[in-house]
């Protein structure tokens, strides 16, 4: 643990409750979303429904070369990064859900 990550926890043990607007003005950027889940899976819907999620972005790749999906396949298909964006917009607590993607050590 580093000095800066110290300072903040012994504030917090001590009763400070700010941490809150330091997280969520964080956990909504871009870089933080693409340095958190990664840029190599991908997303993509099929009649405004989500069909396939986690896909390596290499098959992804592979299948857009192949053209085996139709027009709605290239409107809908995004980095899983943008689509947990979307999804923790909408959510009380976007922590938990990132909580969720926490690696195990």
């Amino acid at each position: 643990m580093d000095r800066r990550q110290e300072i903040f926890i012994q504030a917090f043990n001590n009763g400070w409750r700010g941490h809150r607007q330091i997280y969520y003005a964080s956990i909504f950027t871009h870089d933080f979303a693409k340095a958190f889940f990664g840029e190599g899976k991908y997303c993509w819907w099929s009649d405004g429904e989500l069909t396939h999620c986690d896909i390596p972005k290499e098959e992804a790749l592979e299948r857009i070369e192949q053209k085996e999906h139709d027009d709605e396949f290239w409107n809908e298909y995004k980095p899983f990064w943008q689509h947990a964006l979307q999804i923790m917009v909408l959510m009380e607590e976007p922590l938990e859900f990132l909580a969720q993607y926490l690696e195990e050590k």
